[in-house]
């Protein structure tokens, strides 16, 4: 049983900076968290105050398909998208619309809409 809840462990810090609001999170982007997520994100959104948007998926070891989504419309609402993996690589390359090589940069940033 711990184990389970373990699995499903997301942590979300906000780093609110003068330049950058970003959204560091570590460990699983999935089931409810992904509600979770949103919800700080909407939280940021309304405190930015024309700063960029980061969210930190360095540390994500696993990003399930209602947490892809969540990605991808914070991609379109302006916000980079931070990956170093190759599972969130991959899942930024998709968002982006990029195909997915195996020589990519270690660290992929999804570029700011305008």
């Amino acid at each position: 049983m711990i184990r389970a809840l373990f699995e499903v462990m997301l942590r979300v810090t906000i780093h609110d900076g003068r330049d950058e609001l970003r959204l560091r999170l570590e460990g699983r982007l999935a089931g409810l968290w992904v509600r979770e997520v949103e919800r700080c994100w909407q939280m940021a959104q309304s405190q930015t105050n024309h700063r960029n948007v980061t969210v930190d998926l360095r540390d994500v070891d696993f990003v399930d398909s209602a947490g892809e989504q969540l990605l991808a419309d914070m991609y379109q609402h302006g916000a980079t998208l931070v990956a170093l993996g190759p599972m969130t690589r991959s899942v930024v390359s998709r968002i982006r619309g990029e195909p997915e090589e195996l020589g990519q940069p270690p660290a992929l940033q999804g570029r700011k809409a305008h």
